[in-house]
């Protein structure tokens, strides 16, 4: 019969930027149930795009079958799931976990908003998830989606009005444009407002070009200012694009001006809680404890998180346009 692993580590929780994350990790013989000492515990973190942190980096023996590794999230961490992995010399097996990295304190609000405790009725595992998944429902539902936009031609000065003379285009050297509206948003929540090339995992500005023999490229993008919707638009990074093209265009996201962040953070944390109670109502596993806060919450108005969700939204997301046009998605607000 062959051995397999069988590993236990503490709930994972949530962390911010610059917190440590600490992986600690119980080793057992899934045929003897007893804790084992492999030869070698290795540990590798990938971030949400899929890039290893850490690979196959050896973790520290605490006692029989017990390891832990200590890891400390960067300052400009991208925010989300990432993967841990744990893997042994003895073992063929695998073993998979997760922790997010949030840019506000998520799950103990979500906690305390929805009336559920620490009791583990519902893991922080899988709070976590539900947070990021309302996070990115609020990031779609904020901003504006603009696409096939043609960029703005560069003017000498960036004061001039494009209209009234002769601008720089798109002619083997020139390099600079513009969005025609401004206020670019970080669409994928990850922190910082980057084009596809800079960071074409987590990229909020992309560009796609087809030259005179009729080939689609994916564009390099560069963001000089989000807030003027400035962009350097590149083949590669460096190189122009040719003069002899046949299109160029944008796709990007807006955000109202009165776009303030923390209430974003607030919109998810009153939109997860709604998920949380949904699912205490259907969970049959929840301890007494936490159905008497829970449901206490949606008695007094069964659908006041949602709507608390929905009145701060109003505040911030960008007004719908009425119709189609001017690239605006058509599927917005759906």
């Amino acid at each position: 019969m062959q051995r397999y692993l069988i590993a236990e580590t503490s709930d994972a929780g949530s962390y911010e930027r610059s917190d440590n994350y600490l992986c600690h990790i119980t080793i057992r013989d899934a045929l003897t149930r007893a804790t084992s000492t492999p030869s070698s515990v290795l540990i590798t973190i990938r971030n949400p795009c899929g890039t290893a942190l850490v690979t196959n980096q050896a973790m520290t023996s605490a006692g029989s079958g017990v390891y832990s590794y200590d890891y400390t999230i960067p300052a400009a961490a991208v925010y989300g799931r990432y993967e841990v992995e744990i893997s042994t010399a003895t073992y063929t097996q695998r073993y998979i976990t997760d922790f997010y990295v949030f840019p506000w304190d998520a799950n103990n609000q979500v906690r305390r908003i929805s009336g559920v405790g620490q009791n583990k009725s519902i893991s922080d595992a899988d709070l976590n998830q539900i947070i990021w998944d309302s996070y990115e429902e609020a990031l779609a539902k904020c901003f504006r989606h603009h696409y096939d936009e043609k960029p703005e031609c560069s003017c000498n000065l960036e004061s001039c009005r494009c209209g009234s003379i002769t601008c720089t285009g798109f002619d083997g050297v020139n390099t600079t444009f513009w969005t025609k509206t401004s206020d670019l948003a970080d669409q994928n929540g990850d922190g910082s407002i980057t084009g596809y090339g800079d960071s074409s995992c987590v990229t909020d500005v992309f560009m796609r070009w087809k030259d005179c023999s009729g080939v689609c490229h994916d564009g390099y993008v560069s963001v000089l200012d989000a807030e003027c919707g400035k962009l350097k638009l590149t083949q590669d990074g460096t190189t122009a694009i040719p003069s002899s093209y046949n299109w160029v265009k944008l796709e990007y996201w807006t955000q109202s001006p009165d776009f303030k962040q923390r209430l974003l953070f607030k919109a998810t944390n009153y939109l997860a809680a709604h998920e949380v109670l949904l699912r205490f109502g259907e969970l049959e596993r929840a301890t007494a404890a936490d159905l008497v806060n829970a449901q206490n919450v949606k008695y007094v108005n069964p659908e006041r998180m949602e709507k608390k969700y929905k009145k701060i939204m109003k505040k911030i997301s960008v007004p719908k346009a009425s119709g189609v046009g001017g690239g605006i998605d058509p599927y917005e607000g759906e």
